[in-house]
């Protein structure tokens, strides 16, 4: 196909080219020079095609001093900011970017010189295997500790299990943990006989970042590019930086399953709302604006990102089905009971989950009488506020002081307050943290948790809450 050739041409030519030393990219590695010329070229590709429909962006002047964390994240050449493309994946989107715009009478063909022949081919992308267990890693960089950290955790939500290996094997897939020049990894298993490269240079070693990278190996995608994201997030593409709107199409590197979990606002695979922004600016809002200092908290894997590697990965180890209640989901770690959202127990998630640390009244009935919840300093509490079947509950935050935002201008998990509020309590609850000032909350049924995660002496917060 001339397309393929189009792209083997663009690879030698792009060997030839200095690659910046601001993105650190001349440090990629050997192995992955290949697939980074081909990643690089699809950007350049779907930013062609975006001013080709829309007529391109205007041009900017970015101001460089922001915060270099931030945008640990958002490498310019890699897509949708750290995935790195193997030639079939890339091949794949470029197939798909046709197929749209045939769809919607677009003739992209038109934006690859001397390209008039694109012919489709729809790769069976998702059927690409999955991991075989233990899957063997390499960790050849210095941040061992939160890299064995980010897999024992995975570990111990999942039937996932990994094996720490100091070589790499001759002919065998596994991961190899390395110091890149930006975070990065595949999605999903790229090779059967060699470890792929999964990197984790500084500013990229955070829990929750290595477990994003590690879930993209897993076969995960991005949250916000999934294709029902505009019900629920709303793009603003004057405040993309040139070049970058290409970040925000739904095509994704593979044809991932989402296996019925709904859209996880709190998902560690989700991007903060001011990502590839010119200036660190806005470029995604949620529809639920609750949400907005939620998205992109990078706090860790939650209870739906280690459902959906449960579904992806364990649904064949019981035998036997159980059922499981509000909200829980048969355990593949322990056939006999099931594993529960945060604020349930018990074999069958029937029970309310006590708190460890001294929180007072944890269940309260809801009626037309106000009452109120105040913490003050460290703590771990949760609360639950239950009303009459068919009634609504009226939540207040009166008074917020310290749970500071984290560098991502995102609250952060582990000091923040998390209120549940819609029916189905396995999502992600707001974050409320500083700056969001008074926060009225009205809940979807009769029910909400709230999780006080309070990791500041001076932090305190007042809650109200009644009837609606």
């Amino acid at each position: 196909m001339r397309k393929n050739i189009l792209i083997i041409f663009l690879l030698i030519t792009f060997f030839t080219i200095f690659i910046s030393t601001a993105e650190n990219n001349s440090k990629i590695p050997a192995e992955d020079r290949g697939n980074f010329e081909i990643t690089k070229y699809i950007q350049s590709f779907l930013g062609k095609i975006y001013s080709f429909v829309f007529g391109g962006q205007k041009k900017n002047d970015e101001n460089k001093t922001n915060n270099v964390n931030n945008r640990s994240l958002e490498n310019n050449n890699l897509f949708e900011g750290d995935i790195m493309l193997t030639e079939e994946q890339a091949d794949d989107i470029v197939d798909k970017v046709v197929e749209k715009g045939a769809e919607d009478g677009i003739d992209i063909s038109k934006v690859l010189e001397n390209e008039t022949d694109v012919r489709l081919k729809r790769k069976l992308v998702a059927s690409r295997s999955n991991w075989q267990f233990p899957i063997q890693f390499w960790v050849r960089n210095n941040n061992g500790k939160v890299i064995r950290n980010a897999i024992k955790k995975i570990e111990q939500k999942t039937c996932i299990t990994f094996e720490e290996i100091f070589w790499q094997p001759f002919g065998k897939p596994g991961l190899q943990f390395i110091n890149g020049p930006a975070c990065y990894s595949f999605v999903g298993k790229i090779y059967n006989d060699k470890f792929q490269d999964v990197s984790i240079p500084a500013g990229c070693d955070t829990l929750g970042k290595v477990q994003h990278e590690i879930m993209h190996a897993l076969g995960s995608e991005h949250e916000q590019c999934r294709t029902d994201r505009d019900k629920y997030l709303t793009i603003i593409p004057e405040n993309v930086k040139r070049g970058m709107m290409v970040n925000y199409d739904k095509i994704q590197a593979n044809d991932s399953k989402t296996f019925g979990i709904k859209y996880e606002y709190g998902s560690n695979m989700h991007y903060r709302a001011r990502a590839f922004g010119i200036n660190d600016m806005i470029t995604m809002l949620p529809k639920d604006g609750l949400y907005n200092k939620t998205i992109g908290h990078l706090g860790g894997l939650t209870f739906l990102d280690t459902k959906l590697l449960n579904l992806q990965y364990c649904s064949h180890i019981c035998k036997d089905n159980m059922k499981c209640y509000n909200g829980g989901y048969q355990n593949p770690k322990r056939c006999g009971y099931c594993k529960c959202v945060r604020g349930y127990g018990g074999r069958k998630c029937t029970k309310i989950q006590e708190n460890i640390n001294k929180c007072g009244q944890q269940l309260y009935f809801v009626n037309s009488t106000q009452q109120n919840i105040n913490v003050i300093g460290e703590s771990k509490c949760l609360y639950h506020l239950k009303a009459n079947y068919g009634k609504k509950i009226k939540i207040d935050v009166t008074y917020l002081f310290g749970f500071l935002l984290n560098e991502r201008y995102t609250c952060d998990k582990k000091d923040a307050v998390e209120i549940k509020y819609y029916k189905d309590k396995t999502l992600t609850g707001a974050l409320i943290c500083q700056t969001m000032g008074n926060v009225s909350i009205v809940t979807e049924n009769n029910h909400a948790i709230i999780h006080v995660r309070s990791a500041e002496d001076f932090n305190k917060i007042n809650m109200t809450f009644s009837l609606y």
